[in-house]
């Protein structure tokens, strides 16, 4: 055969009509026989096919006595289909003719796998209904055929299997053709179907391609000779309709309109109009995939096509400049399409979760995926006797006819007139299951309102309505939670209260207005993925204990400043990928405070930048990570796993240390300019005649000074610090004040004081140096409020916030990552409320840290908890339940200390969260955000959207905490993937990544606090090389969460 014959074959084959056919029927009917039988007999089987196919055969045997080949092996690919005899998945094949090109779906008979069948069904021009000859029309036939029917299949071929079983005789296909025509007229449609039977042995052949000696009695055509005679329907000659798929805007200069052609044809100039919002235009160019160059020629012009048609997948550009999104509809101007959002339509109940009514579920019609409710079930059909009758549910395999309303109008169209438009899947919001399939039987008028509310929700509505009219509750949802939501920003960029306390109150008030139930409330400080959260962080106060980082940091800091960054990268980033990245940060920041080698300011802001980019390695890297999990198993998607993170965490990890090096230079470079200890303090000598003496410090009035602060007595060469409110001055009482001693003129208001005589004796004053950690009791409180002298038996002898040195500090507001320079007495040690308030720095040995071999135990039994994890030998909770008993038993943590340090503010932002993120969804606020962010980058195709969520995260992590941004972005960035059709997984982890990247503000992150108020930086210290950091940061990450997880 020469080249031109071979080209003239291809053509012939390639202009060829298309079939498709499916066979279904009951289970073990012979359908994966019947088809291996006729790709056999077709000839398409190559020589080491039929080869396997013998050698399988006889490991199988189950072919035929006197036969050799099994044919169904050809079809049934699974290994549990081939152990069992049946089929399971649908399987496709292909093979010609002489006339016709063929795709086949063997599709299974067990009723379990109906949807896997209706799957099949669902592009067929023809359907092979196969009965076993013994058995005659089973409940199975009668439900393929059924569901067939309502997906517009008009011809059915009858074939009657195993005739060879009965003998061939006559008056067993006659009397299964007269029981099957009786089911006729309860199919639907039946009067376009055409019904064609024909008797076969697909084991022997007989009747599949040539006609059968053993039934001479039949005269009809056969199998194959239907195949490739019957007519069949095609949708090109109808009028122009393409669903968008999605906008194609590669550069400034193109943007076009991506999709399939469902029916008809469209040339260049075609008027076209745009569904649902009626807007028209005119087709500028027909991209096809043929053309991969889409910037202008030199004319100005785009290579185009001039026409074309079903079923082609097309880009359109158009005349003029119209918004279309995704699941718009742009057909012919001519064309009349119902738009609405309101239909009755026939269902297919796929799932083993029964519907609900009245619940809220995704509907993905053609491209458009938008909210549905089932308002009623009409009627459910019982297959056996096709009668209709009443149903509260549906549950699998069940057929019924439902009305549906959508939550936004669409273009619509009755199935039989149009497959693309007239069929649908329903979809559930939370773990993205497949339901049901539907097809639409009658369009409904516009429905104002789109959700049926239960009786129960009524009563609480009326009751609420009559009782607090002022909250106009359920009526302006979506207001209420829009307005909620912003007062929860606002009170967190402020500051001025702990995010636990807006968090919690934005979700009682969920609850309190109906938008919650009690089961969903309380259920959302219960899930597993709270609990692990908890768990590690309790567990983490052991791995604290240990010696690890003090025995790790000996090894840091050297002569060489660029070793001694890069050392503290891969050490810091490597502990922070296990440990909460603030009690590394507290254990580093006194070794790099006092080495005699580099200056502190260069490497205290790497220290907060390596702690944050470690935790992003890990799933228990950081508490963000592990909250965005929450809300992935809360919404019924796969938990992430432990090192699901490390890839894209790694790479980060590794730029934002090549970048710290490379750009060392934007690090301020500060001297020690801290002042000593005495320039804080002013002392004051109580003289013999002062009238003070004899009456306490609160009658005197010494403890209400405005920029004065009482630390200390010193009295006949004792020292009493810190000073009770209670203590009687005598005379030649030295008072020493902290504070600002620009104010000392404050204290000569007090009769008989002699001011700054004596310095005080700072030998005698045992200090130390605190920073106020995330959880403590302190925060949102001012010094005098919260009653700290008498509280931790100590006073502040200097206040700093971040860079800024606080005079006033009585009536100062503490927050977390606060300095304190404090004078402790005697107790200080034993009050069990230390290491839940403070960060130690300096001059206590307030952390007992434990020896090597409790240490070594420690340390081998957290790494344990994780690697078993990782191996999915336990989960992270039960290895993590294990691991605390262990601990206590032993006595490596008490109850004290869990009791007194418990994350209640992680747990109740987390549990609230979870809360609030299901009455964003709910309320549709999270999906009018994810339309927003799809209008705005969604020109730019999923990666576009991609980005936007990513960069929304990021925004909200620069004003307000990392947890509270991942907590918000989450259900935006669900909502836009599920609008997109798309993985929500690279959405999830944008969130993740993107609620991390907090650099370039010092009160974005609890770390860079810490560190500020260690060395003083200012704003634009971090503004400088945490823009260069956040950009790194972010182009490592949203180039490679889209490699490792796919959309």
């Amino acid at each position: 055969m020469n080249l031109n014959e071979i080209k003239e074959y291809l053509k012939q084959h390639e202009n060829k009509e298309l079939c498709r056919f499916i066979t279904c029927g009951s289970v073990d009917d012979g359908k994966s026989t019947l088809i291996g039988r006729m790709l056999y007999d077709s000839k398409t089987l190559f020589e080491d096919q039929i080869k396997t196919l013998e050698k399988d055969s006889q490991k199988n045997k189950n072919s035929k006595e006197g036969q050799n080949l099994d044919f169904a092996l050809l079809v049934d690919g699974l290994a549990s289909e081939r152990e069992q005899g049946i089929t399971i998945d649908v399987a496709y094949r292909f093979f010609t003719t002489q006339k016709r090109k063929f795709i086949i779906a063997d599709t299974p008979g067990h009723e379990q796998y109906t949807r896997n069948m209706a799957t099949g069904a669902s592009n067929a021009d023809i359907a092979i209904l196969l009965i076993d000859a013994r058995k005659g029309v089973l409940t199975q036939t009668k439900r393929h055929s059924y569901i067939v029917s309502l997906l517009g299949i008009k011809q059915f071929i009858i074939a009657i299997n195993k005739m060879d079983l009965v003998d061939f005789k006559q008056e067993v296909f006659d009397q299964i053709t007269k029981d099957y025509k009786a089911i006729l007229p309860s199919l639907q449609n039946y009067e376009d179907i055409k019904i064609h039977f024909v008797p076969i042995c697909a084991i022997d052949g007989d009747n599949i391609t040539s006609k059968s000696a053993n039934m001479p009695w039949y005269s009809g055509e056969t199998l194959s000779t239907l195949l490739d005679t019957l007519p069949i329907t095609t949708n090109i000659n109808q009028d122009f309709i393409m669903s968008v798929q999605y906008v194609n805007r590669p550069h400034l200069n193109f943007r076009g309109f991506c999709g399939n052609i469902a029916s008809g044809s469209v040339r260049v100039g075609d008027e076209i109009v745009i569904l649902p919002s009626l807007k028209t235009s005119k087709i500028k160019e027909i991209i096809t995939p043929n053309i991969k160059e889409l910037r202008p020629s030199k004319d100005q012009k785009i290579q185009s096509s001039k026409s074309a048609s079903f079923p082609s997948a097309i880009t359109l550009t158009l005349e003029d400049e119209i918004d279309i999104s995704r699941g718009d509809i742009i057909t012919a101007k001519n064309v009349e399409i119902p738009i609405s959002n309101a239909f009755k339509a026939m269902i297919i109940w796929m799932s083993e979760i029964p519907l609900n009514l009245h619940e809220n579920y995704l509907i993905k019609i053609a491209n458009l995926t938008t909210n549905v409710i089932f308002s009623q079930i009409d009627f459910k059909k019982d297959i056996n006797t096709f009668e209709e009758y009443p149903a509260k549910t549906l549950e699998l395999n069940d057929i019924a006819k439902c009305t549906l309303n959508l939550n936004k109008k669409t273009a619509l169209e009755i199935y039989k007139k149009n497959k693309t438009l007239g069929s649908f899947i329903i979809i559930d919001k939370y773990s993205n299951e497949t339901l049901a399939a539907g097809m639409i039987e009658e369009i409904l008028d516009t429905k104002s309102e789109n959700r049926i509310y239960t009786q129960a929700e009524r009563e609480l509505n009326a009751y609420i309505r009559k009782n607090y009219p002022e909250w106009e509750c359920k009526k302006n949802m979506k207001v209420i939670v829009a307005l909620s939501i912003l007062t929860l920003l606002l009170l967190l960029v402020s500051g001025k209260f702990r995010a636990s306390l807006p968090f919690g109150g934005v979700a009682l008030l969920y609850y309190l207005l109906g938008y919650l139930d009690l089961k969903t409330f309380l259920g959302s400080y219960t899930s597993d993925s709270l609990v692990v959260l908890v768990l590690l962080l309790l567990v983490s106060i052991a791995v604290e204990k240990s010696a690890v980082m003090s025995y790790a940091s000996k090894f840091i800091i050297g002569k060489s400043y660029y070793f001694s960054l890069f050392k503290l990268g891969v050490i810091v980033s490597a502990i922070s990928a296990f440990l909460n990245n603030t009690a590394v940060v507290a254990s580093f920041m006194g070794l790099i405070k006092n080495n005699k080698f580099q200056n502190p300011s260069k490497l205290l802001i790497p220290l907060s930048y390596f702690s944050i980019a470690g935790g992003t390695m890990t799933l228990i890297g950081t508490s963000t990570n592990l909250i965005v999990n929450s809300f992935v198993v809360q919404n019924g998607l796969e938990s992430l796993k432990i090192f699901d993170f490390f890839a894209v965490g790694f790479c980060i990890s590794l730029g934002v240390m090549i970048i710290l090096m490379l750009f060392s230079k934007l690090l301020p470079n500060y001297t020690d300019k801290e002042q000593e200890i005495s320039e804080y303090l002013i002392s004051a000598k109580v003289l013999p005649n002062s009238p003070l003496i004899g009456k306490s410090i609160e009658k005197n009035g010494l403890r209400k000074l405005e920029f004065l602060f009482l630390i200390e007595i010193l009295r006949e060469g004792r020292s009493l610090s810190p000073v009770s409110p209670d203590e009687i001055i005598c005379k030649e009482d030295q008072l020493v004040f902290s504070g600002d001693v620009a104010h000392l003129e404050t204290l000569k208001e007090f009769k008989g004081l002699e001011i700054g005589k004596q310095n005080p004796k700072i030998k005698d004053l045992e200090l130390v140096d605190a920073i106020i950690t995330p959880n403590s009791n302190l925060i949102g409180k001012s010094v005098k409020e919260a009653n700290f002298r008498t509280k931790f038996d100590a006073g502040i002898i200097a206040l700093k916030k971040g860079s800024q040195n606080i005079s006033k500090i009585g009536s100062s507001i503490l927050s977390a990552g606060d300095r304190l320079i404090l004078s402790v007495g005697k107790d200080f040690k034993t009050r069990d409320n230390i290491l839940k308030n403070f960060y130690i720095i300096s001059n206590i040995n307030k952390l007992q840290k434990l020896n090597k071999a409790q240490s070594l135990f420690i340390v081998f039994g957290f790494l344990s908890v994780i690697t078993l994890s990782a191996l999915g030998i336990f989960s992270l909770l039960k290895a993590l339940i294990v691991f605390l008993f262990v601990l206590l038993v032993f006595k490596f943590l008490k109850f004290d200390e869990i009791k007194r340090r418990f994350p209640l503010d992680i747990f109740i932002i987390v549990g609230s969260s979870l809360a609030i993120t299901k009455v964003l969804v709910e309320s549709g606020l999270a999906q009018d955000f994810a339309n927003l962010i799809i209008s705005i980058f969604g020109q730019y195709g999923v990666y576009g959207s991609f980005i936007g969520i990513y960069l929304l995260t990021l925004l909200l992590t620069e004003m307000i905490t990392n947890n509270a941004a991942a907590a918000l972005a989450f259900p935006i960035a669900l909502a836009t993937a599920q609008s997109l059709g798309v993985s929500p997984i690279p959405f999830i982890f944008a969130v993740a990544y993107g609620a991390s990247c907090g650099f370039m503000m010092p009160h974005g992150y609890q770390t860079h606090l810490m560190v500020t108020s260690m060395c003083g930086y200012k704003t634009m210290d971090f503004v400088k090389i945490g823009f260069v950091v956040s950009l790194t940061y972010s182009i490592i990450a949203l180039s490679l969460i889209p490699i490792f997880f796919s959309f």
